[in-house]
């Protein structure tokens, strides 16, 4: 990213969006700002007031970009599906559209999907795939095309801390904790650095309700046992009730280490965010939801260029 460049990172909730502009160093917190947001405007991580955003959003952002109107938009994890598929060596890897379709109940093309292939062994190929609604996703970039800004990428706030951890974990199977907007949590499943699977809580529940729920969900799940580790992005207090829920040896899949994390400001949040997702780090490759778009536009740019040499050559011949 350019020194002299400014890049807006936006953060999509409930009751608030919040901004955080790069500075003019790299890797600095300029500024930041958070706006209200109507009553219904948003609704579990769905737009249904796009007219009433955009101008709340035109005007936030005009007061913290001077020059340049890049953004990277990170939406609820409500509304983003997430999952893992591990395919045994010598099977052959089954059409994306097909997975989307038995883990979501849906056709494909409803969705706009993102995929990469985490990691190959020689006893299987491990796949990791984002997903969400089409319609959703267009509604946030209408906002911001309706705002005058311009959408790098999008992203949601627990991929976030997952691109910019930089504790380096022995075990592929880990656990993730975010306290996101709204008063709610996200606790994620990760395995080869891509988030597996999400839930969303209510933070009222308080930490030791919300870990218990999480150790509950787990325990259901095949990848229990090889869960090692937990990241925390939160609290003193958060960090503490983690440790004795996941650290507790009764534990069915044993015990789990909670690896620290500093606390995370709103604004830094946001910041982060907007860094990790626009970057082309493996860990934040598969979050940003335009990538595949991205790359059909660069492909076509490609063509239409090879087109235009094959067909001037000829003329050149011709002559």
């Amino acid at each position: 990213m350019s020194a002299h460049r400014s890049l807006l990172g936006i953060e999509f909730a409930e009751s608030k969006i919040r901004l955080a502009r790069t500075g003019a160093k790299p890797f600095t917190l300029s500024a930041s700002h958070a706006i209200s947001v109507p009553k219904n405007a948003i609704v579990k991580g769905v737009v249904e007031d796009a007219a009433a955003l955009a101008p709340l959003l035109s005007e936030a952002a005009a007061s913290l970009l001077a020059h340049g109107n890049e953004c990277v938009v990170l939406i609820p994890s409500d509304i983003v599906h997430n999952f893992v598929v591990s395919i045994p060596a010598g099977n052959a890897r089954p059409p994306l559209r097909m997975l989307l379709t038995e883990k979501l109940g849906e056709p494909s093309g409803s969705f706009t999907v993102v995929s990469h292939t985490l990691e190959t062994t020689a006893s299987e190929t491990i796949i990791g795939v984002s997903a969400v609604r089409k319609q959703w996703l267009q509604q946030y970039l209408s906002i911001c095309a309706r705002a005058g800004l311009v959408v790098r990428a999008v992203s949601t706030a627990p991929a976030m801390a997952l691109a910019n951890q930089k504790e380096k974990l022995s075990s592929p199977h880990m656990l993730l904790y975010v306290p996101s907007v709204d008063e709610k949590s996200t606790i994620s499943t990760v395995r080869s650095g891509w988030i597996a699977h999400d839930t969303v809580m209510s933070a009222k529940r308080g930490f030791a309700k919300i870990f218990q729920t999480a150790t509950t969900m787990m325990e259901a799940t095949d990848a229990t046992a090889a869960i090692k580790h937990m990241l925390v992005h939160a609290s003193d207090d958060a960090i503490t009730s983690a440790k004795k829920t996941f650290g507790a040896p009764k534990r069915k899949g044993g015990k789990v280490t909670v690896v620290r994390a500093l606390p995370v400001a709103e604004e830094d949040r946001v910041y982060a965010g907007a860094l990790a997702a626009s970057s082309c780090s493996p860990a934040a490759l598969h979050f940003n939801l335009l990538q595949k778009s991205a790359r059909s536009r660069k492909h076509l740019i490609a063509l239409g260029l090879a087109v235009f040499a094959i067909v001037f050559i000829a003329l050149m011949f011709v002559q």
